[in-house]
C-alpha cells in the first residue's frame, strides 16, 4: 500500500523540490477524496449529492511557514501525542465524535464548541 506523506523542512527554507506545501497538501486531499469518497473532501459536483462542493479550499494561498509550524505541532516532540501509535479505529472514532460538534467564533473572537446533535 502506498502511503501519502508531506515532508516538511526548515520553516525558513523553500522546499527542495521548489513545490509549495499547500498545493501538495491539496493534491493529497484530492487523492483521498477520489480513493475514499468519505465526504470529508467534497470538491466536485456529484450525482445524488445535494450540498454544493467546496469551492474555496483548493484556491487558498497559505504561507509555507504557517503550514510548517502547524504540521510540526502535530508531531513529537512538539505535540504531546504520538498519533503514529494510535490505531486507525481509535482515530476514526474520535473523528466521528468531532463531526457531532460545531466550532463557532463569538463576537469577542473566542472559539466555542457546540453540540451539533439535535
Amino acid at each position: 500500500m502506498k502511503t501519502a506523506a508531506l515532508r516538511i523542512t526548515d520553516a525558513s527554507a523553500p522546499s527542495s523540490t521548489g513545490d509549495r506545501i499547500y498545493p501538495r497538501l491539496t493534491r493529497l486531499f484530492e487523492d483521498a477524496d477520489a480513493r475514499y469518497n468519505s465526504g470529508l473532501f467534497h470538491f466536485k459536483r456529484e450525482p445524488g449529492r445535494h450540498e454544493a462542493p467546496d469551492e474555496l479550499t483548493l484556491d487558498l494561498d497559505l504561507d509555507d511557514k504557517l503550514l510548517r509550524d502547524i504540521l510540526r505541532g502535530l508531531y513529537y516532540p512538539e505535540s504531546p501525542y504520538q498519533f503514529s501509535v494510535i490505531s486507525a479505529d481509535i482515530l476514526g472514532q474520535v473523528y466521528e465524535q468531532f463531526l457531532g460538534k460545531i466550532i463557532r467564533l463569538t463576537a469577542g473572537h473566542r472559539a466555542e464548541v457546540d453540540d451539533n446533535r439535535r
